[in-house]
């Protein structure tokens, strides 16, 4: 502001002293005193990456659960073409790669006590929680998929009711050792896809 006064008070003087003075020298503003400061840089927080959870390893299934059957009695109708029944299986083929199986009923619950009750009318009810029926003897082959999964009660073994990962390479020795077993076997399109031992007591 004191520039400027002195700026005015001089161009009053000199147009009182003449009036052909030139002031086109004189500038139209004085020189910006002002700073600018900027603002801080600012970043967003590292978040930490969420774990894929299929990437975890799977856990073994815990007293006897097949991941690949649903609770309570198995489908009373066969499908060939797909679903998961429970099955004795008669034998294991390596090359190529087949199972042969009886399809066989398993009952839980109520159900599981009225087969009982029929077949036992004059025994107690002693049954385990489930009872295994075989009304068709008839004995089915099916493809199986390279990539079939296998789960295992290795029972005979270790004593654990777990059921835990196998193979298809093992299969056939291990049925030598388990020959009475029931198992679910799921089928799509006609090809076994999983075979899973089911534990019993």
């Amino acid at each position: 502001m004191a520039w400027r006064k002195l700026t005015l008070v001089v161009a009053v003087v000199a147009l009182g002293c003449a009036d052909d003075a030139d002031f086109s020298a004189l500038p139209d503003n004085p020189p910006s005193t002002e700073t600018t400061t900027s603002a801080p840089e600012t970043h967003a927080p590292e978040t930490a990456e969420t774990p894929d959870p299929e990437s975890e390893p799977s856990e073994a299934h815990r007293n006897g659960d097949c991941p690949n059957r649903s609770r309570g009695s198995s489908p009373a109708v066969f499908d060939e073409n797909s679903g998961t029944y429970a099955v004795t299986i008669e034998s294991f083929n390596s090359g190529p790669v087949t199972v042969s199986f009886d399809v066989v009923q398993w009952l839980s619950g109520q159900a599981a006590a009225e087969a009982y009750r029929e077949e036992f009318p004059d025994e107690p009810d002693a049954r385990p929680g489930y009872w295994v029926r075989n009304t068709n003897p008839t004995v089915r082959t099916a493809p199986v998929a390279a990539s079939a999964d296998v789960l295992l009660v290795r029972l005979h073994t270790d004593s654990s009711a777990d059921v835990s990962e196998g193979t298809l390479a093992e299969l056939p020795d291990y049925l030598d050792q388990t020959p009475l077993n029931v198992w679910w076997l799921t089928l799509d399109a006609g090809t076994v896809i999983a075979i899973c031992e089911q534990y019993t007591p």
